[in-house]
């Protein structure tokens, strides 16, 4: 059982930070309700991995729907799948300084997975993202750099493909100094 719930018709205006969708009694509550220009950069990431997990969700139930033959339920998700996406891009995005969220590697990589931006900011979006693996942070030491903590790194690869990027990705799995896989992974020379 599925229920997407958004009190008193949210989803027919801009905000739709009060909705959660339940999956077999499990509560994914939005958390776009965030003043983004009120709490630290930790909290921004948080609040950008709560929308982005609420968005997956849906469109999981969404592609769910189309192998179930569920066609009308289909469109409603893909129509709610829309509509999340473009409010986590008016939530997140922050035309001063033309970035998602705080601008760091995973706020990149959770608004060009969801491809909630507009064609006119994608390749900008990407072009930051690039910026940060092939120039690093304060994180790494050395390129290219992998800071996308713990839950966006699952899209980073994936990202990266989306936008003709694979040899990107294969360097970084490769890599084998901290941060990167090849050093938690063993493959230190």
């Amino acid at each position: 059982m599925h229920k997407f719930m958004c009190p008193n018709n949210a989803l027919q205006s801009p905000d739709v930070s009060r909705c959660s969708l339940e999956v077999n009694s499990v509560r994914v509550n939005s958390l776009m309700a965030v003043n983004v220009y009120q709490v630290p950069s930790n909290a921004i990431i948080g609040a950008m991995s709560s929308a982005f997990n609420m968005i997956q969700s849906v469109r999981i139930a969404q592609q769910a729907a189309v192998a179930l033959g569920h066609s009308a339920v289909a469109a409603n998700y893909s129509a709610i799948n829309a509509r999340l996406t473009k409010a986590f891009h008016n939530k997140f995005y922050t035309n001063d300084a033309s970035i998602y969220g705080d601008g760091t590697q995973p706020a990149l990589v959770y608004a060009l997975w969801l491809r909630a931006a507009p064609p006119a900011l994608e390749s900008a979006t990407v072009a930051r993202l690039l910026a940060l693996l092939h120039n690093g942070t304060a994180q790494c030491s050395t390129t290219p750099c992998l800071d996308t903590g713990i839950l966006a790194t699952k899209w980073l690869m994936e990202t990266l493909s989306q936008h003709n990027q694979s040899g990107l990705g294969l360097a970084l799995a490769l890599k084998t100094d901290y941060p990167s896989w090849g050093c938690v992974g063993g493959l230190q020379s």
